[in-house]
């Protein structure tokens, strides 16, 4: 029950806390009867209740101050609660999306390892190309040195020298052909 719905109904009561003296009508050396012994009790106990609420009433009102501070306090625990939920929901929130940025972290390391294998396998081919052309190259000059000692071998044996010419320049076809196929490889 509220202090101030309390304090309401002692208010309202119509019974009002006074000196009223019981009329002592019996003054006279009448013996009193057993009916108006019980009044008379009745009349001092129901006294004494409404003292008893007079003195609670009293009570009441000079608390009631205290317990508008303790309605302010309860109020403001409510709002601190709903504060401390949103809180709460803000936490899990944010764990949320920190768990999803640590699955993204750890794609994108696997990604990057993925990335330097590619690249160490990409140096290798490129080593090997690099090697392949230089064995071309070796080969092609081995071919070109083979066809000026035939050039020179049909000049120098036969003296023809439409001979040395068509080898000659059979040579540079070849050399210019096979340089040629190897760009294309690398295409």
């Amino acid at each position: 029950m509220s202090t101030q719905r309390r304090v309401r109904e002692l208010d309202s009561l119509p019974l009002a806390v006074g000196k009223a003296e019981i009329s002592d009508s019996n003054k006279g050396g009448k013996r009193k009867t057993k009916e108006e012994e019980e009044m008379e009790r009745f009349v001092r106990s129901t006294k004494g209740a409404l003292e008893k609420l007079h003195r609670e009433n009293e009570n009441l009102r000079a608390n009631s101050a205290s317990n508008q501070k303790y309605m302010d306090v309860v109020r403001e625990n409510k709002t601190l609660k709903q504060a401390l939920a949103d809180r709460d929901r803000q936490i899990v929130t944010l764990g949320d999306k920190l768990n999803s940025y640590k699955d993204q972290v750890e794609k994108k390391a696997k990604i990057d390892e993925k990335c330097r294998s590619l690249e160490r396998q990409l140096k290798g081919e490129i080593e090997k190309t690099k090697t392949l052309q230089v064995l071309i190259f070796v080969v092609c000059v081995y071919k070109c040195v083979c066809a000026c000692v035939c050039v020179y071998v049909c000049v120098s044996v036969c003296g023809l020298f439409l001979c040395a010419v068509s080898l000659l320049c059979h040579a540079r076809l070849t050399v210019t052909r096979t340089s040629a196929q190897g760009r294309n490889r690398k295409k």
